[in-house]
């Protein structure tokens, strides 16, 4: 067969079954992307909402532990002193007592 004696019936019967394939291929490729993207567009929106949540929930959770941490703190420092001061009154009245001892042992002797 030469080219010039091809007529559009002749190239139908080489060429159209290659065309119908790669027309099918062509619409079954877009309805996938188009499915696809309109699965993206429906859930994007809600995971965006959803991730936006969270990090405000994470937001908040950090400001009552820092709040937490430095309450905790104040009370750590508030307990500290408050043992501090026991501790040296309790060194007092050992000492006293020591000092009493001795000075009873010291009459008595």
């Amino acid at each position: 067969m030469e080219l010039s004696n091809l007529s559009i019936t002749n190239l139908t019967i080489l060429w159209g079954p290659g065309i119908i394939i790669l027309v099918g291929i062509y619409s079954i490729t877009r309805a996938v992307f188009q499915k696809i993207f309109s699965l993206v567009d429906k859930h994007l929106g809600e995971l965006v909402k959803s991730q936006q949540s969270q990090a405000s929930a994470i937001e908040k959770l950090a400001f009552t532990l820092e709040n937490q941490a430095s309450k905790d703190t104040l009370e750590h420092q508030s307990i500290m002193l408050t043992l501090k001061v026991i501790s040296s009154r309790l060194e007092d009245v050992l000492e006293n007592r020591f000092k009493r001892r001795e000075q009873s042992h010291e009459e008595i002797t």
